[in-house]
């Protein structure tokens, strides 16, 4: 019997029971009634109380007063919104009751997370005058909860990436959800209700029919296998079938639930690997480059091609299964570039140890490869006797070679008799410079030395002596020379010094100890009177005064010029008036 009616016929008999005592009958007539009534509310297993006009409780059954924690004697005559459920005031449905003479239901959810369905229904006399309202009060907390978690099944199924597919107990298709419509392209009117044998792929010989699957399911509760169904198109489409039977209360089979996995990329991808490996497998012997594949967690060769059986001088089947270093690189155990190192490509010299113990020398390329699922390391080699055998003959006469680039090199970029660098190799530095400078904005200074009454050292000492001094004063300028700084000669007598990262003043300075030292060095050039010179030099810096090479040899070549004009033996900085006068020479 239903709550509700259970409910309608209680009240009915209350409302006869009160009649009864209007009309004061025998007293055995009113206990029979109420017997009855305590036993019909106390047999509910849902909470039952009866309350006055006033709110307040003139009976009730067990489970309300299990429920409420209370003996049903200390229930009587209390409001009950003071017991259980605990409110602030009368519930709505009951003001109903008494003012309006009309049932009603109300959904009440406890702090405690329970749920309860109550309907009130009103007592009335047989004038219609209210007496009292019967509350039944149904514990939903569970069929709320199951409500909840039957909701997110039916998302997680909508939303399933799988196909889902669900039979009854004659094998007929019952629901499906939105993945397997996507998959096989049918629409609900194709195809529920259909039996499940529509999907059948006959002419697959290797396939797993339905009927099939249904047997196993009988059998076995489980079915999983890789299978072929039909799309509605007539295609047939590879999927992952696994499959459970439904079963009741009882124990028995209700019904079948399957998910379906689409398999087309991971079975093109299957065909795809497959058809690589045999064109590896071709490439392998049709090169002349000796290839094993090994297997890199035990270091084992797993395969091999007949360029590296002839090689190594054993028979494929020794070769094969055998540990890779017993070949390959014997002397790096645990030093393997891909495995123990972490490298993801090798190419490197390596020895080839072939089965008569001959070492031979090899260029071995390794890197990684995907076989059967398996990540393995194809390493190829060559043979490279001949080569090494020719590099050693092309080595007797590299160091005599080297010899002779150096010497060719030196004449072309230096000065054959003070070893400075010459004219050409001047300008191609300083441009060099200047480039370098206009990139990062920094400056560049550049002097230029002229040795003082040099034509009277060669009047009266002679060329040779001459030469002498040219030497002695290239080694002084190298020896004070930065190891940034480039010291050239330009030409004659004429020296060039070239100051990276050096502004005007700094480049002043420098070349104010240049003179001086100079000045203080004594230059032998015979065993018995050493001679003294003095230098004129020209200081220009860039950008201040050119911005190029040539304009700054210029803007240094008038400044030189200004201090042999000034008297000789002293630095003169570049003027923009020196180069006025130097226009109208």
């Amino acid at each position: 019997m239903k709550l509700t009616q259970v409910a309608d016929t209680m009240s009915g008999k209350i409302a006869k029971w009160l009649k009864n005592y209007g009309q004061r009958p025998g007293v055995l007539s009113i206990e029979q009634a109420q017997r009855e009534w305590e036993i019909a509310i106390d047999a509910v297993q849902d909470l039952i109380f009866i309350h006055d006009a006033d709110m307040r409780i003139v009976r009730a059954n067990h489970a309300y007063a299990v429920r409420a924690g209370k003996d049903i004697r200390d229930i009587i005559g209390k409001p009950y919104w003071t017991l259980f459920p605990k409110l602030d005031g009368p519930l709505p449905g009951c003001r109903r009751s008494l003012e309006e003479r009309q049932g009603g239901e109300e959904q009440l959810r406890l702090e405690s997370g329970e749920e309860y369905v109550s309907r009130s229904y009103p007592i009335c006399d047989v004038k219609g005058k209210y007496l009292y309202s019967l509350h039944v009060m149904q514990d939903v907390t569970e069929k709320r909860k199951a409500e909840a978690e039957q909701r997110t099944l039916s998302e997680a199924l909508r939303q399933a990436a799988e196909g889902v597919l669900v039979l009854n107990a004659d094998t007929r298709i019952t629901y499906l959800n939105p993945a397997f419509y996507r998959l096989f392209g049918y629409a609900p009117d194709d195809i529920i209700g259909q039996p499940i044998a529509a999907l059948s792929v006959p002419e697959q010989e290797d396939n797993l029919q339905p009927s099939e699957v249904i047997r196993q399911l009988n059998e076995n509760g489980i079915c999983r296998d890789e299978v072929w169904r039909r799309a509605k198109d007539g295609t047939a489409i590879p999927v992952r079938l696994s499959t459970a039977a439904i079963r009741d209360a009882k124990g028995n089979i209700s019904g079948y639930i399957g998910t379906y996995l689409d398999l087309r990329e991971a079975k093109q991808a299957e065909q795809a690997l497959r058809e690589s490996e045999n064109r590896l497998r071709v490439i392998m012997e049709s090169v002349q480059t000796g290839i094993v594949i090994i297997d890199p967690d035990v270091h084992k060769i797993v395969d091999v091609n007949a360029a590296a059986v002839s090689m190594i001088g054993a028979p494929k089947e020794e070769i094969v299964g055998s540990a890779c270093h017993r070949f390959i690189c014997p002397a790096e155990v645990g030093k393997c570039p891909i495995t123990d190192l972490h490298q993801t490509v090798d190419h490197s010299e390596r020895v080839l140890l072939t089965a008569t113990g001959a070492r031979r020398p090899v260029i071995k390329s390794v890197t990684t490869v995907l076989l059967g699922g398996k990540v393995h390391l194809l390493e190829s080699f060559i043979d490279i006797t001949e080569r090494k055998q020719m590099e050693e003959r092309l080595n007797a006469s590299l160091a005599e070679k080297e010899e002779l680039v150096q010497s060719l090199n030196e004449l072309a970029t230096h000065d054959g008799l003070t070893g400075l660098y010459n004219h050409r190799e001047f300008y191609k530095l300083l441009e060099n410079e200047i480039v370098r400078g206009q990139r990062f904005n920094r400056p560049v200074s550049l002097l230029l030395l002229d040795i003082d009454h040099f034509k009277r050292v060669n009047d009266v000492h002679g060329h040779l002596a001459g030469d002498a001094v040219l030497k002695g004063l290239s080694e002084l300028l190298g020896r004070q020379a930065r190891a940034i700084d480039r010291v050239c000669r330009y030409g004659g007598e004429e020296i060039t010094v070239i100051l990276p990262e050096t502004d005007l003043d700094a480049a002043a300075d420098v070349a104010e100890r240049l003179r001086a030292a100079v000045e203080a060095q004594p230059f032998g050039i015979n065993a018995v009177a050493p001679m003294r010179i003095t230098v004129s030099i020209g200081v220009a810096a860039f950008p201040a005064h050119a911005d190029n090479a040539h304009a700054l040899v210029a803007a240094a070549d008038v400044s030189m010029y200004a201090a042999k004009q000034g008297g000789r033996n002293r630095i003169r900085r570049y003027e923009p008036a020196l180069g006025q006068v130097a226009a109208q020479r």
